[in-house]
């Protein structure tokens, strides 16, 4: 006597059928105004607040804050298996010393601890009516470009300091946001 009399098949879903992975929404690209990216700098706990002001100061991922190393003025850290150095403001290095000790602030963080940690306190801000929009982290490298690209509009420059390998990448930041006209 058989007991499961079903004929059970499994079909790779990706190859030799029709069916498609589900494509996500994409959120809206929502980017920070000044005046909110200084209210969060305000409002955000000390470590969190630190976080953002690199993401929005250096243009870093947020995937950078685990691996970076402030020394002298000047940083160092791995994003998307790339070395990035350069020299941190003298505002934004002062405005870090008072809130986490430099060296490696955020030393063994994860990608996702970061996240979490910040897009928590940013969620939190939302609900009390404080900012406009859910902000990711990833928002924050969208204001960078475009106040970096608003300072002389070369797009060639902010395309070296986001480390993108190609300018069409730049041109995207700074096209979703209106930043680049069509051709410019």
């Amino acid at each position: 006597m058989r007991v499961f009399d079903v004929a059970v098949r499994f079909m790779n879903p990706f190859r030799g059928t029709r069916v498609k992975p589900k494509v996500r929404p994409r959120r809206p690209l929502a980017v920070p105004s000044e005046e909110e990216v200084r209210l969060m700098l305000k409002r955000l706990p000390p470590k969190q607040a630190a976080m953002v002001a690199l993401m929005s100061g250096l243009g870093l991922r947020c995937g950078a804050l685990g691996t970076l190393a402030i020394s002298g003025g000047r940083f160092s850290c791995v994003s998307k298996g790339k070395e990035h150095e350069g020299e941190v403001p003298g505002e934004l290095l002062s405005f870090l010393r008072r809130r986490v000790r430099l060296g490696k602030p955020f030393a063994g963080m994860s990608v996702a601890a970061v996240k979490k940690s910040v897009e928590y306190h940013l969620d939190k801000l939302f609900r009390n009516g404080e900012i406009r929009a859910r902000y990711s982290c990833h928002d924050f490298r969208h204001y960078f470009a475009v106040v970096e690209y608003g300072k002389d509009r070369d797009i060639w420059r902010v395309s070296r300091l986001l480390g993108h390998s190609s300018l069409a990448s730049t041109e995207k930041y700074l096209r979703g946001l209106g930043g680049l006209r069509q051709g410019s």
